[in-house]
């Protein structure tokens, strides 16, 4: 079950001649605690003292994760710190989970290993692909990507058109796929050399960046909207 509100807007996605518009809407859910009738007073009183929530709000933005590991429980006799919300910077998606960047989106990515120094495996896949700038490394992991069924996929949807993967280091800096122009060990693509994906369709990739070494450490992926930048998931690094 989603655990977040969903942000919608308006995509254009284009593939060939064709251009997809694709209107969203803002939906949440809310609950108002007013307006109880006599009978159920009661009831609310029991679920105050227990400490259940009887209203709840939904904001307009925000990553979905779909799987992700549990985290343990606080102690009662502790005041708990308010972790960030999953998919964020702060607490990106982990390792193995499915993630979108927006509930209305189309594409779900689940994140595999990253390889915080892959140029052996590049280098091996093909002699001549170029290595790395000094003092930099190729930082690689590989990518699922899976098409929702949906109408805006009716006519085929360019991946790289509608998102970008980058790396973003500890201290902040953003490293995009242009910067590892070279041929991939299998699945052998990177994001640009997807053809148009339709509803229901499966595809693997490389996520890849070259990135300073020592900003390598620490660092994670983002995913997002092209056309809408506050559409974004963070997915976890080396």
């Amino acid at each position: 079950m989603f655990t977040r509100p969903i942000l919608l807007c308006n995509e254009y996605f284009e593939s060939g001649r064709e251009a997809v518009a694709v209107q969203k809407m803002v939906a949440g859910s809310r609950r108002g605690s007013a307006g109880w009738p006599i009978s159920s007073i009661p009831a609310v009183a029991t679920m105050l003292a227990i400490g259940v929530s009887t209203s709840a709000c939904a904001n307009d933005n925000g990553p979905v994760v779909l799987e992700a590991t549990s985290t343990p429980t606080a102690s009662r006799s502790a005041a708990p710190t308010p972790s960030p919300e999953l998919g964020l910077r702060d607490n990106p998606a982990p390792l193995g989970s499915s993630a979108k960047f927006s509930e209305n989106s189309m594409w779900t990515l689940t994140m595999g290993a990253t390889d915080g120094d892959s140029w052996p495996e590049i280098v091996a896949a093909n002699e001549f692909n170029a290595p790395p700038p000094d003092g930099s490394a190729y930082v690689a992991a590989p990518v699922h990507l899976s098409a929702a069924d949906v109408e805006e996929a009716v006519d085929g949807v360019v991946p790289s058109l509608s998102f970008e993967v980058e790396y973003v280091t500890a201290a902040g800096k953003s490293y995009g796929s242009i910067t590892c122009p070279v041929e991939f060990p299998p699945p052998g693509v990177g994001l640009f050399e997807l053809g148009s994906m339709y509803g229901g369709a499966e595809a693997d990739f490389q996520a890849c960046a070259a990135v300073p070494i020592a900003d390598v450490p620490g660092g994670v992926w983002k995913a997002f909207d092209v056309l809408d930048p506050s559409a974004v998931v963070y997915m976890a690094g080396p």
